[in-house]
């Protein structure tokens, strides 16, 4: 008998996003796989047989159905707004809920505030000067030929 709780993780594992729509989706396509699968053998299995193997998916279905509603916490967004709510109620009545006096004001004078510094833009770079004193070195000139040929590199040698 195969192992259809390890199939159907391995399935679901594959394919990521595991809402339920996507599972009842690939619950179906394992389904027909499997009764394709059964009516190949040759010679066909027994009704019983073919049952059993069903039945075995269904439980293996419904294992695995059994692991994601233990996984997923139940969240109910009015239960938490109730909650919310609730939670205001109780507390409104609190003396950390009133308003708090108005701050006194300090004896000392505020200090001026700082007047904002115009917007200066940077100075352009400056130009590389050379000290006066340093030469650039010249290109080095082509040697000069001369026009006298070289022995051995005669042409009409």
């Amino acid at each position: 008998m195969a192992d259809y709780v390890a199939i159907l993780k391995k399935a679901l594992g594959k394919h990521g996003d595991e809402t339920p729509e996507k599972r009842t989706r690939i619950y179906a396509s394992v389904r027909t796989m499997l009764a394709k699968k059964l009516e190949e053998y040759s010679p066909p299995p027994a009704a019983e047989a073919i049952a059993t193997q069903m039945r075995s998916l269904e439980d293996a279905i419904a294992s695995v159905e059994r692991d994601y509603a233990k996984s997923l916490p139940e969240t109910d967004p009015l239960a938490e707004l109730e909650h919310i709510f609730s939670s205001i109620d109780r507390n409104k009545n609190q003396p950390s809920h009133t308003r708090q006096p108005a701050k006194a004001e300090s004896a000392w004078p505020a200090p001026p505030a700082a007047k904002p510094e115009s917007y200066q833009p940077a100075p352009p770079p400056a130009a590389k000067v050379e000290p006066s004193w340093q030469r650039a070195t010249p290109a080095p000139s082509q040697p000069a030929r001369a026009d006298t040929p070289l022995p051995g590199m005669d042409a009409d040698e």
